[in-house]
């Protein structure tokens, strides 16, 4: 071999070494690269895992408190009574008008049809109204002193005792227009029995007759005949539920002794719907007069659910 080409050899074993060299030196420092972008993973991996657990620890304590702040706030409202809110008393009162319908009309001789009737109240839409109370009157409207039917004059004949004790008819009577009086005699039924009659009649005191009670002709007796014997069936318009499974005698709307009848429980209706009031007369009513049903609590002011408001 010549000098040349020992020097060419030389020159190329040098530069490949040379190249193993730098190969070698780039694939460690690839490799550091590696382990570094590695242990950069790893420590970006291990942070997110932190935050993702803090993240979920505070999403728990945000749902922990959310549902004992549930709890306590339903637990604080068990009645309709509990409902933060500005509240007022109300008064709604529903009535309806009633004239005697005549089937057959003279001095010894009435019959009238027994009639149902309706009317409602609609509610003022600023609230609820949550009743806790009810009143049923009967106010009396009639105010002609004479009637004609059927070619029949008469004075107050329409009216229980219209005549004096000897049985002349009384010149001068004057129209009971607007008393009031309960829309059944229940009470004074009972209250009446054993005390109303006299000797006149046969009877003599402590021997009750419901008959005389009622009786339409007879002086000095008969006098509760006047006093009407409404049924009432109570329904809510919007969303037609029946307070009342069927006409209820009106003695079920008063409390003790004639007064209101306090509820049990309150009865509630939505602000803007409206309280309608079926009712029919059990026994003949002879004479014009008006039922006031009278509906007694207070107005919820705002927009309130009370369904939601309670849990349902």
């Amino acid at each position: 071999m010549s000098n040349i080409d020992q020097s060419k050899y030389e020159e190329t074993l040098k530069n490949l070494s040379k190249s193993i060299q730098d190969l070698s030196v780039n694939q460690t420092q690839m490799t550091s690269s590696l382990n570094a972008l590695q242990e950069l993973l790893n420590v970006q991996k291990l942070q997110v895992d932190n935050s993702s657990n803090a993240l979920r620890k505070e999403i728990n304590d945000v749902s922990t408190n959310l549902e004992n702040l549930r709890k306590k706030f339903k637990s604080q409202i068990k009645t309709i009574e509990d409902i933060p809110c500005v509240k007022h008393p109300k008064w709604y009162e529903i009535e309806i008008p009633y004239e005697p319908i005549y089937k057959a009309f003279s001095i010894s001789t009435e019959v009238v049809e027994l009639q149902e009737l309706s009317n409602y109240v609609n509610i003022n839409p600023e609230g609820p109204f949550v009743i806790t109370h009810i009143t049923p009157l009967w106010e009396i409207t009639d105010t002609e002193v004479e009637t004609t039917i059927d070619g029949v004059t008469t004075r107050y004949e329409r009216f229980a005792n219209p005549n004096s004790p000897s049985g002349i008819a009384l010149a001068n009577l004057s129209a009971p227009n607007g008393r009031i009086l309960p829309c059944t005699s229940f009470d004074l039924i009972t209250n009446s029995l054993g005390k109303a009659n006299t000797e006149a009649v046969g009877l003599g005191y402590g021997n009750p007759s419901i008959y005389k009670l009622f009786d339409r002709f007879v002086a000095s007796n008969g006098v509760l005949l006047d006093i009407p014997e409404w049924q009432f069936q109570i329904e809510i318009g919007g969303s037609g539920r029946f307070w009342t499974n069927n006409y209820v005698p009106a003695h079920a709307f008063y409390g003790v002794k004639g007064s209101p009848l306090y509820l049990g429980t309150h009865g509630w209706v939505q602000g803007g719907d409206r309280v309608v009031l079926h009712a029919k007369n059990a026994s003949p009513i002879f004479y014009k007069g008006k039922i006031r049903f009278i509906m007694h609590g207070y107005q919820m002011l705002g927009k309130i659910d009370i369904s939601k408001a309670l849990g349902y």
